[in-house]
């Protein structure tokens, strides 16, 4: 007489867990590298050493003054995208609290600007201004907006 056992294992939900551990892991490093690269463009951006406006500066002239606007000008929208950077890549506890919808969707447009105009997409915003105010976590908000 011979007997045979065969014991089976459903390992699906395993694999699935495994690999959206994987993805978790993977988002962290990329959250940690985006952190350290915007401290790294905020640290040698023209922002950071570049203190007054050269309109004041009869010196400059009027060509080299408007270049310099330009420069200033695109050194504050570096700043503002590296701030929203670092704000998107910090891990927080949720903070619930009174927030303006407009500004996070806003703040999260900006944030992906350079992806839709790449792929010619064309936001155009309609927000109601009048809307009240609601209690959430900002950064979760901007998460889930930027999924879209």
């Amino acid at each position: 007489m011979s007997s045979i056992v065969v014991v089976m294992t459903d390992v699906t939900d395993s694999a699935m867990l495994r690999s959206k551990l994987i993805h978790a892991e993977k988002m962290a490093a990329v959250g940690h590298l985006v952190s350290g690269v915007a401290h790294e463009v905020n640290n040698r951006s023209p922002h950071s050493w570049i203190h007054r406006p050269p309109d004041g500066n009869p010196e400059i002239p009027e060509s080299a003054r408007r270049d310099l606007r330009v420069i200033l000008q695109e050194a504050q929208r570096t700043k503002q995208i590296v701030q929203n950077l670092l704000s998107f890549a910090r891990q927080m506890p949720p903070q619930r609290k009174l927030i303006q919808l407009n500004s996070i969707l806003q703040r999260t447009v900006h944030l992906r600007s350079y992806d839709f105009i790449s792929h010619g997409i064309q936001v155009i915003e309609h927000l109601d201004e009048s809307l009240p105010q609601v209690v959430g976590d900002s950064h979760q908000l901007q998460q889930v907006f930027s999924t879209f």
